[in-house]
């Protein structure tokens, strides 16, 4: 039995995605040019071309339908009162969800996880971009709240959960950032990287269940004539937490854990103290680790 997750935004959800990826993106260059942190804008960048690379295939394999059809096509994208149409609109819609989902949800995550742990000075500047970056992120569902969710109606997205390569992308994105926490021996990062979980996780599911009170999330299944009706609740509430804590949670983790194992992402820009301890005993592990192995290598 398919699963589809329903999203039924008003046509300004694209119009406040735009702002509030302005608002992140302004965070970010205030922690680059004031406080020397390219952290957050590598994380942005990354999330952001990543996402809309996905976003984009969801459209073209018709994973991402109108409620219209099962065709995936997106028939209309508004962005700051002007309207596309067609292919045009469906192919704006996907890039605009990748620009404004992928890096910004993550910095949503970890810039509130870092301010947390005193990893970033707490410079008001950024705390009210941050905040205003936050604002615009529940307006973009405030101002779509509808008196009760139309099932199997005209939504901009029914996205059948399930679908082989939905498990396999799945699978790898949560795969790769759980294999570096588990064979990392640097303290700070895997500190820093679970901090980054917690954070994505509690966004994940306030997320979801901010959209489901305002009744622009719900859970749909197939009827026998090829219509859709509501899943059952607790197929639903499973569902939207899985959506929360695995979709989000894990999922956007290599945003931050790719570019730190590639070195674009450098330690020294935000450790310090107690987790500059922690990193050099890491370190000294993995020295000590090597030094090990070296009279059997230097026997072949």
């Amino acid at each position: 039995m398919p699963l589809y997750l329903i999203r039924s935004y008003s046509p300004t959800f694209y119009s406040f995605e735009w702002s509030f990826f302005i608002a992140a993106l302004l965070c970010c260059l205030r922690l680059k040019s004031r406080h020397s942190n390219r952290t957050s804008l590598v994380v942005l960048a990354t999330g952001t071309l990543t996402w809309a690379i996905c976003e984009s295939l969801l459209y073209l394999l018709g994973t991402r339908s109108n409620g219209s059809s099962d065709s995936g096509l997106v028939s209309s994208f508004v962005l700051f009162g002007v309207s596309i149409d067609g292919s045009a609109g469906g192919v704006m819609a996907s890039i605009t969800r990748g620009i404004a989902e992928g890096g910004v949800i993550t910095l949503l995550g970890l810039i509130p996880a870092d301010l947390y742990r005193g990893r970033h000075p707490r410079d008001p500047v950024l705390l009210i971009l941050l905040a205003l970056t936050f604002l615009l992120y529940l307006l973009t569902t405030f101002a779509s709240t509808r008196k009760e969710k139309d099932v199997g109606g005209e939504v901009d997205s029914r996205r059948e959960m399930f679908l082989p390569g939905s498990v396999v992308t799945t699978i790898l994105f949560t795969t790769v950032p759980v294999l570096q926490i588990l064979i990392s021996k640097n303290k700070a990062f895997r500190r820093r990287t679970l901090d980054l979980l917690a954070a994505l996780t509690v966004v994940g599911l306030l997320t979801n269940y901010q959209m489901y009170l305002c009744n622009v999330r719900w859970v749909e299944t197939k009827t026998e004539d090829g219509g859709f009706e509501r899943a059952g609740w607790g197929t639903e509430q499973l569902l939207l937490m899985y959506d929360g804590v695995v979709e989000i949670g894990f999922m956007y983790l290599p945003f931050y854990t790719v570019p730190w194992a590639l070195g674009l992402i450098k330690d020294d820009e935000w450790v310090g103290g107690e987790e500059a301890a922690d990193n050099a005993d890491g370190e000294e592990e993995e020295e000590q680790a090597e030094k090990k192995w070296e009279p059997l290598l230097a026997s072949v």
